[in-house]
């Protein structure tokens, strides 16, 4: 699908963030497997790879050959221990993250510092990685953040919803019938040249780019790529119904697997502030709370290795956050300066008031509202309930802020929900409802 001048193929990184054993990653992709085994038994053994261990052995894999023969330019590379691939990545000279982007990118695969230099055209690679949110949380680097490697993988929470001794017992003719709706599917979008959006979802995508807030903080650089992400699992969608137009219904379910992955990267990144020291502080604040720690105690933490500076951009990062707060004390000499954690439902509170969760809405962040508070979620992976009608006090002060209606329901982006007023179910900015002092409306 051609955007401006950028061209989106349906090319999608995943990783799967469970717990190990528990999580059933592999469990999964295995019954998967089965399927494709069925549809499409040659792409399976041609293009299902693993061991990416280095951006040079991806590009040999996909580079053309020099005798002109056709080699196969789909992978699909399953990574069944991501943090391999966040370690070999994070080494010095490792090209592997700038590969990885350009693949999800372009398709155009190329390392030129070599004396014969590798370059592969027209690529079509997606990844599959598996990982537990301690392994992502302790191996991604401030690099793959900042140059937006990781915001080029859909983050999705997985865990085992029941147990079954024996296994699901499957047999492939409970499967053929859903290999062979695959099989049709496939034939189909290969037959596709450029696919385009109905009228009713170019007015509902145009709600949802505009409802997008602007990328703040941690979780915001990991989620950065929402309208790309949307866009791609909606042309999914539509070439899985064999259509060659991206209709209202495919659009929407875009926009439901966005916010599952959105409260995914919630619950593993959403406690995490990006700052290593802020973090540490924050932890042993909220370890000694109500207590509190002065600025010795604080450098204490890292063994004094940390100077004044950095210190104290740490602490008012918490404060400005809502997380802590500062109180200078008499003595008989110098003031003392102690940091106290705010308790988290106060922090909560505070988050929404300051717009800290990155939400561009006037009022504030209303992550209260939409579970996207600064306490994250800690043990849980998210029950996303997309579309439920906004409940409690909030839903009598929470109005689109397009069509001043009530009758919004739950989004799990910050400051955004479903409008079933007249803009029809399109995703929109929520804002505080008007509220009438001496005859004049004013913004809560």
């Amino acid at each position: 699908m051609l955007v401006e001048a950028t061209l989106h193929s349906g090319r999608l990184n995943v990783l799967v963030v469970g717990e190990t054993a528990g999580g059933r990653k592999g469990t999964a992709k295995d019954q998967v497997n089965r399927v494709f085994r069925i549809a499409d038994d040659q792409w399976l053994e041609n293009a299902h790879v693993s061991g990416l261990a280095s951006g040079e052995g991806l590009i040999a894999r996909l580079r053309d050959r020099e005798d002109g023969e056709a080699i196969e330019k789909r992978v699909l590379v399953i990574e069944p221990e991501f943090v391999r691939t966040l370690a070999a990545g994070s080494r010095d000279g490792s090209i592997l993250g700038a590969v990885i982007r350009d693949a999800w990118d372009s398709g155009r695969l190329q390392n030129l510092t070599r004396k014969e230099p590798l370059i592969a055209k027209g690529c079509h690679v997606a990844i599959i990685g598996h990982i537990t949110a301690d392994e992502l949380r302790a191996k991604l680097s401030t690099t793959d953040i900042a140059n937006g490697f990781v915001n080029r993988f859909i983050i999705v929470c997985a865990r085992r919803r029941q147990r079954l001794p024996h296994g699901g017992n499957l047999s492939d003719a409970d499967l053929a019938p859903i290999a062979k709706r695959l099989r049709t599917a496939l034939d189909l979008a290969r037959q596709v040249g450029r696919v385009r959006r109905s009228a009713d979802a170019n007015f509902a995508w145009e709600a949802f780019y505009n409802a997008v807030p602007e990328p703040q903080g941690l979780l915001g650089a990991v989620t950065a790529r929402a309208e790309a992400q949307v866009l791609r699992l909606s042309l999914l969608y539509a070439l899985l119904d064999g259509s060659s137009i991206i209709e209202l219904q495919h659009l929407r379910a875009a926009e439901a697997f966005w916010n599952y992955a959105h409260a995914s990267a919630q619950h593993v990144f959403g406690s995490t502030l990006g700052d290593d020291v802020a973090d540490r502080v924050l932890e042993e604040l909220r370890a000694v709370y109500p207590e509190g720690l002065d600025r010795a105690q604080l450098r204490d933490l890292f063994s004094r290795h940390i100077n004044a500076t950095r210190m104290t951009a740490a602490v008012e990062h918490l404060v400005l956050r809502g997380l802590a707060s500062t109180e200078r004390l008499k003595t008989d000499g110098r003031p003392r300066e102690l940091t106290r954690a705010v308790p988290r439902a106060e922090s909560a509170l505070s988050a929404e008031t300051s717009g800290s969760t990155g939400s561009s809405v006037s009022g504030g962040g209303l992550s209260a509202l939409l579970t996207l508070s600064a306490r994250g979620v800690e043990r849980e992976p998210p029950s996303v309930d997309v579309g439920e009608p906004v409940a409690g006090d909030d839903a009598e002060t929470l109005v689109c802020e397009r069509c001043n209606s009530p009758e919004v329901r739950l989004c799990q982006m910050p400051g955004i929900a479903y409008c079933d007023g007249s803009c029809g179910g399109a995703l929109v900015r929520v804002v505080r409802a008007p509220v009438v002092v001496d005859g004049d409306e004013a913004r809560l």
